[in-house]
């Protein structure tokens, strides 16, 4: 017997991230970035390079390869460098400039523009040269580009050398190469990165972590170090920040947002005293001209639990889709049985904008039980039914399909499941009216749902024995990310159900796994299929 066992949180869960640096560790390269900061050329020894004679040099430009091997300084980028009249010592001392990456700094498929451009600007070889051996965050150096630009505002290798230097609490550096420019560009000194390096969300995090990007777009969308230190202050219950990134920040302030703003939508809390607005929630806000006056409407919406019924983002994301308080009233009125309330803020959003409406909703929940219970009890799981365009009669067609005891074979889970896969109500009602064939129980809601999606016939779901070597498959049931409802699993499973008797059973636990295995006589096949670690399955 063939034991075939499939473990998917290894298979499909390993991503690129592990993957490089995997390959990092094989190769022998250094797991974390490093700084190389260019050595301050000796004032005693001469920056100039040697000056061979003219012909001498075209052929050394000449002689410069692609990777190819074809020459990057063919007959006419010489004759365009000859004919703007640029110093061929010049130009082959540029061209000559490999950045710490390995990769040459002039553009390669047209190196006579770069050289022109800096050439035009004055640049001199010995500063690009510096400037070219710097790398920062990720081992990223300058574009050419950027050099001459930097250049060209006055920008010194001491500052650059400086700013690349300043790191985040892992050592890493804040600033790439290319970053420096950009930077310094908008005026802004050493001394304000490192204050703003200083703001922490409250639980140990730097505000501006992601790069120095994140900084200076917040300088130019007009941030200072006080406002910094006003809109971080505002903190949560547990003391953190409510503006947790650099990036938060920055979006609220793009969005028109001031100290002012922040602080009275901060005032707005739910029962338990937390702000109802995030930082990143008051961006959002504020993008769709939501004013506090609208935030206190909103807010006024009652909820049985401690949540507020509307969180700041989930205001903002309403009122993106042309939402009102009025409208969103009429949903937080709609209840289960039991009297809870069906829709919050957040699946009103997402039922909205996937074009549900308030009437489908209303008949929705009257899709009811025996006993008069909705079938959608949550609006996450209408949200979800109407995006795959499931009707109200579908709802209560899989709803007329019941167990021995008169309730539905199928919650509001499965239906969404059942509409999401395209099965029609035949393919449903052909296994639902399946019994097992040892204990003469019906199969549970789940199980139909994945054995019809298997398309499984009446006689194989009880095992039919031909002339084929058998095989068993277990699945679980709990497939948290949809992995053995992948294409590629449905065409591996229909591989084998071509060459094999299969028998199919979901598994909770392992003695549901035994029980299956006993079923079949004389297993060829046992294709065991879970999430789980090196050790485990499950």
């Amino acid at each position: 017997m063939n034991l075939y066992t499939k473990n998917h949180y290894i298979l499909y869960e390993m991503n690129h991230k592990h993957l490089i640096y995997a390959l990092g560790l094989t190769l022998g390269l250094a797991s974390t970035p490093s700084v190389v900061l260019a050595q301050t050329p000796d004032e005693s020894k001469p920056t100039t390079v040697e000056q061979p004679a003219q012909d001498d040099l075209e052929q050394k430009l000449r002689g410069i390869l692609k990777a190819d091997g074809t020459p990057v300084f063919n007959d006419s980028a010489i004759s365009s460098l000859k004919s703007r009249d640029i110093p061929l010592d010049y130009a082959f001392g540029l061209a000559s400039i490999i950045e710490p990456s390995g990769e040459r700094l002039i553009n390669e498929n047209i190196p006579w523009f770069d050289i022109y451009d800096a050439y035009e600007r004055e640049v001199p070889l010995n500063y690009v040269k510096e400037i070219a051996g710097l790398t920062g965050r990720n081992g990223s150096g300058f574009f050419f580009g950027s050099i001459v630009d930097y250049f060209e505002n006055g920008g010194t290798v001491n500052f650059a050398m400086e700013l690349i230097s300043i790191r985040d609490k892992g050592g890493n550096p804040i600033f790439a190469g290319y970053e420096v420019e950009e930077y310094h560009a908008t005026g802004g000194t050493i001394g304000s990165v490192k204050s703003l390096l200083e703001l922490e969300d409250g639980h140990g995090k730097m505000i501006f972590d992601i790069g120095g990007s994140e900084i200076t777009e917040f300088l130019t969308v007009g941030g200072t170090l006080d406002i910094a230190r006003d809109l971080t202050g505002m903190k949560d219950i547990e003391g953190k920040s409510i503006f947790e990134s650099g990036y938060e920040l920055n979006s609220f302030l793009r969005a028109g947002g001031s100290v002012g703003q922040a602080r009275e939508l901060f005032s707005l809390k739910d029962k338990k005293g937390d702000p109802i607005f995030s930082g990143f929630g008051m961006g959002r806000f504020l993008e769709e001209k939501g004013t506090f006056d609208l935030a206190k409407k909103y807010s006024s919406i009652e909820s049985p639990g401690e949540r507020p019924f509307f969180r700041g983002l989930n205001m903002a994301m309403f009122e993106s889709l042309g939402g009102s308080v009025a409208y969103a009233r009429l949903f937080a009125d709609l209840n289960n049985q039991e009297g809870i309330q069906i829709f919050n803020g957040s699946n009103i959003w997402d039922f909205t904008r996937h074009g549900g409406n308030l009437r489908y909703a209303r008949d929705l929940i009257n899709v009811r039980d025996q006993n008069g219970r909705p079938i959608f009890s949550n609006g996450f799981d209408m949200a979800w039914y109407h995006e795959q365009g499931g009707t109200i009669q579908y709802a209560r067609d899989l709803a007329s399909l019941t167990d021995d005891y008169g309730n539905p074979s199928l919650d509001q889970r499965h239906m969404s499941r059942i509409q999401e896969a395209g099965l029609t109500l035949d393919q449903v009602r052909s296994v639902h009216g399946v019994r097992d064939s040892v204990d003469d129980t019906m199969l549970d809601g789940l199980s139909i749902y994945r054995l019809a999606q298997l398309g499984l016939t009446p006689a194989e779901i009880n095992f039919q024995d031909t002339s084929k070597p058998n095989a068993v498959i277990i699945y679980p049931t709990r497939d948290w990310n949809g992995a053995f409802e992948s294409e590629e699993e449905l065409a591996l499973f229909q591989s084998i159900r071509g060459d094999y008797d299969v028998f199919v059973r979901l598994a909770d636990q392992e003695s549901d796994a035994y029980r299956a295995i006993s079923r079949v006589p004389s297993v060829d096949l046992l294709i065991l299929g879970g999430h789980g670690s090196e050790k485990s399955m499950s």
